[in-house]
């Protein structure tokens, strides 16, 4: 990560399947996380419809690791 962030790169962590882990990663100063944590793979068709029935559980998951 201190490789990628001294030549000014993004970063972005896969696979994250923990709180613990993203809050690791929050340290470390990872710029972005995606995994199944998150929300698991879905078809594009039913992404849309699960958003919005479930858009303010993603972000009481970003809350739990920003606090």
């Amino acid at each position: 990560m201190k490789l990628a962030k001294s030549l000014g790169k993004v970063v972005v962590a896969e696979g994250v399947e923990s709180k613990e882990t993203a809050i690791i990663l929050k340290d470390l100063q990872c710029d972005y996380i995606q995994g199944n944590w998150f929300i698991e793979p879905k078809p594009i068709d039913r992404l849309i419809p699960y958003i919005h029935q479930h858009m303010f559980e993603v972000e009481e998951q970003n809350e739990a690791v920003n606090h």
